[in-house]
């Protein structure tokens, strides 16, 4: 089967090389430089897996900058483009439009809820009216090895907090700063649980076992 990806971020990334190990897999971006690094079995991003599989695994998987090649003969096409400010930004996959199995009216899509696109007010909202005085974010990355926490979609949940005159701090070690858009970064694992009410954590972590009542997750089975 032949599938295209339209971009080379984390989603499409990880994406391109777990479909790439029993499929012909075409990954179009506009930048040269990721494709440079994939057709060299390089990864643009910090991932661990994705490092792995480009380096050790037997992938069908090339990468290009021209959208005719990466289209044309494709039974399938995967797209995955930033969103900002609430938009999709469509720029980086425009070409997809004009395959009339698809059609320009796929590039109006709905704003993302699930995955990495959190329920953001759901949570907040729980959090907030648990009363805290401090909330403490534990880890901005999305996955362990990663290191994409600048775009994290924990950001919308500390936003919605630090509204309601919450402070917020973070416990984030691949961080070197002392604070994150006006939030301040402790270094100290006990400090920061000590210092927290509430942690918001992606996934229940053994290092916050001892303060399980504090932890506020995502997490429902504990497994990964």
């Amino acid at each position: 089967m032949n599938i295209t990806i339209a971009g080379t971020g984390y989603v499409d990334l990880s994406n391109a090389v777990l479909l790439a190990q029993h499929n012909n897999v075409i990954a179009f971006d506009i930048i040269a430089d990721k494709v440079v690094l994939i057709n060299d079995r390089k990864s643009p991003i910090a991932d661990a897996e994705i490092e792995d599989f480009l380096a050790n695994k037997a992938l069908n998987l090339t990468a290009t900058t021209n959208k005719y090649d990466a289209y044309e003969n494709a039974d399938y096409v995967i797209i995955a483009t930033p969103t900002d400010n609430n938009y999709f930004d469509t720029s980086s996959v425009e070409a997809v439009g004009l395959d009339p199995r698809i059609g320009n009216h796929y590039n109006n899509p709905s704003f993302g809820y699930g995955g990495y696109c959190l329920p953001k007010d759901h949570i907040a909202f729980s959090i907030i009216n648990k009363q805290p005085k401090v909330v403490g974010i534990y880890r901005l990355i999305m996955k362990t090895g990663s290191d994409n926490f600048r775009a994290s979609s924990i950001q919308g949940v500390m936003k919605r907090i630090k509204a309601k005159g919450i402070e917020v701090i973070i416990y984030e070690p691949v961080l070197n700063e002392d604070s994150f858009f006006n939030s301040q970064v402790i270094t100290d694992l006990n400090a920061f649980k000590a210092m927290s009410d509430v942690i918001v954590s992606n996934r229940m972590e053994t290092a916050l076992q001892d303060v399980v009542d504090k932890v506020c997750t995502r997490d429902l089975f504990g497994s990964d």
